[in-house]
C-alpha cells in the first residue's frame, strides 16, 4: 500500500521502458516550441502588453502575431477575435457565461448535447440553479447528436447552444456545419459554441466554414504550451 504520491513515483523509478498513452489529457511540449518561447521569458517580450514602453510593445506584438497565426489557421476574420485564457475550462466558462449573460434579455434557455465535456456539464448545473433552463440533446450509440431532437429543442427562447466538435473518449466527429444549420434555421440569432479542444490541430477546423459563433481551442493536447 502506498502512503503518498512520492511512494508511487519511487515505485516507477526502475521501469525498463515507459509508454505514455494519455496525450488526450496532456502532452509534452515539443522542443522547437520551447525554443521559440524561451526568449520571451527573459530576453524580449517579457513586458506588460498593456503598457507603452519598449518591452510592453514587444509583448503586444508577440501576442498579436500569435493571434494572427491562429486566426488564419482557423479561418477567423481578424486576430481581435482571438482571446487567450489560462485554460480550456476558463475558455469554456468565458464563452458560455459571456454569451448567455450578454443575451439573457432574449431568453434563458441553453441547449447542450448529452456528450459534452465535464466542464460544460458542471457549468450547466450551476446555470440551472441560477434560473436558466438547460436542455440536453441525446446522442446515439456512436456519440452523434440526434439531429431531429436538436431541431425540436431549439426555439426562439434559446440563447446558446454548445456541442463539442469531437468526443475525446470515443472519437466521434460531429457534423458541426449541419448542426449549426439546423440550429440557425430554428433561431437565426442563437449563439453556437463548440469545444474544439479535441479537433484543433487534428482535423480540419474552420470557424468561417462551420459558421460557429464561439469556439474553445487548446494547445496542451497537441504538444503546445
Amino acid at each position: 500500500m502506498f502512503k503518498s504520491v512520492k511512494d508511487i513515483l519511487k515505485a516507477h523509478e526502475n521501469l525498463e521502458k515507459e509508454v505514455y498513452l494519455d496525450l488526450e489529457n496532456s502532452s509534452p511540449i515539443l522542443p522547437e516550441v520551447v525554443e521559440e518561447m524561451l526568449p520571451c521569458f527573459y530576453m524580449k517580450a517579457y513586458g506588460n502588453p498593456t503598457l507603452t514602453h519598449k518591452q510592453g510593445w514587444e509583448a503586444y506584438e508577440v501576442i498579436m502575431s500569435s493571434a494572427q497565426t491562429i486566426a488564419h489557421y482557423i479561418g477567423s476574420s481578424t486576430p481581435e477575435e482571438i482571446n487567450f485564457t489560462n485554460s480550456e475550462v476558463e475558455a469554456n466558462n468565458l464563452a458560455l457565461m459571456g454569451g448567455i449573460l450578454a443575451n439573457q434579455n432574449k431568453g434563458k434557455k441553453i441547449v447542450v448535447s448529452n456528450g459534452e465535456p465535464i466542464t460544460i456539464d458542471l457549468l450547466c448545473q450551476m446555470l440551472d440553479k441560477k434560473g436558466f433552463k438547460v436542455v440536453k440533446v441525446p446522442v446515439d450509440s456512436e456519440g452523434f447528436v440526434q439531429k431531429e431532437e436538436l431541431a425540436n429543442k431549439v426555439d426562439k427562447e434559446t440563447v446558446l447552444i454548445s456541442i463539442a466538435a469531437v468526443n475525446p473518449e470515443i472519437g466521434t466527429i460531429q457534423p458541426l456545419k449541419e448542426l449549426v444549420e439546423i440550429a440557425k434555421d430554428k433561431n437565426p440569432e442563437v449563439l453556437f459554441h463548440t469545444d474544439a479542444s479535441d479537433a484543433y490541430g487534428r482535423i480540419d477546423f474552420n470557424v468561417k466554414n462551420l459558421n460557429v459563433d464561439l469556439a474553445t481551442l487548446s494547445s496542451y493536447k497537441i504538444q503546445g504550451p
